[in-house]
């Protein structure tokens, strides 16, 4: 579990507090150790939760509401930040079948359990080693929870997007000349494409966007009437785009945001 942990986290200060918060636990000598690793755990939950989810942008969301006293987002809206970023939760529940609202009590009695024991009192100093290891467990298993959720939330949207990048690159294919085939040829057009692989980049408060990679099958023409002759090539290609959080499934992948490497025409292989 630290190690699938670790691997979620962005920063070398991220995983460095990480570390740090697991040494308090070995240290079976010190009466203060789940105090420290509760502090220590709790501040990286916190930091992840600012860079995942920045005050302006969480602000920035459709459903967002004023919570707090201050106006700033609260530790459950930035954990909806970080799960959906501006989707709304109409998409999120219907499209992509998740409840996100469903593990935030557990996380945030986990959290409020955390903040208790960095209180030093009689009931939090020197607790047993069975009580120390049951709440260590738990808080570790609800950080690994909370970026099992940001994963599986992206897992559903790229699944549900796939069939749309498809019909949009076609589009643009279709719609436009590309600068990287009309080399080729007096008339060069992709037929069909086919995305090899594709990515999710970033959902923030107004786009989802996306990168990937394909093979554009691509018709060559030359000459006219009886010279004329049509040579028929492979080449693999790759694109960006993104769609408003709005309108997911309204994909924009414009021509300039596509390369084709056309270099195996040329022998540059």
């Amino acid at each position: 579990m630290e190690e699938q942990i670790e691997s979620y986290l962005a920063t070398d200060f991220e995983k460095k507090l990480f570390l740090a918060s697991i040494a308090y636990l070995d240290n079976t000598d010190d009466p203060l150790r789940i105090n420290s690793f509760a502090y220590s755990l709790r501040e990286l939950i916190r930091n992840v939760f600012e860079r995942r989810a920045p005050e302006e942008k969480v602000n920035s969301c459709s459903w967002f509401k004023k919570e707090t006293d201050n106006g700033k987002p609260s530790r459950k809206q930035r954990y909806i930040y970080c799960v959906q970023g501006g989707l709304s939760h109409k998409f999120v529940s219907d499209e992509l079948g998740m409840d996100v609202l469903e593990p935030w009590k557990e996380i945030k009695e986990t959290i409020d359990s955390l903040s208790k024991f960095t209180h030093v009192n009689e009931t939090t100093f020197d607790i047993t080693d069975d009580e120390c290891q049951s709440l260590s467990d738990e808080a570790l298993s609800i950080l690994l929870s909370i970026f099992n959720m940001i994963e599986d939330t992206r897992n559903e949207l790229h699944s549900e997007l796939a069939s749309h990048i498809d019909s949009e690159l076609m589009s643009t294919f279709i719609s436009n000349s590309m600068p990287d085939i009309d080399i080729l040829s007096h008339q060069s057009y992709v037929e069909h494409s086919e995305v090899t692989d594709y990515e999710l980049t970033d959902i923030d408060d107004l786009e989802v966007k996306f990168k990937g990679e394909g093979i554009a099958h691509v018709s060559q023409n030359y000459g006219k009437g009886d010279d004329a002759c049509e040579i028929n090539e492979e080449y693999a290609f790759e694109f960006t785009g993104a769609s408003s959080v709005a309108k997911p499934y309204a994909l924009s992948i414009p021509p300039e945001s596509i390369s084709i490497d056309v270099s195996s025409w040329f022998g540059e292989e």
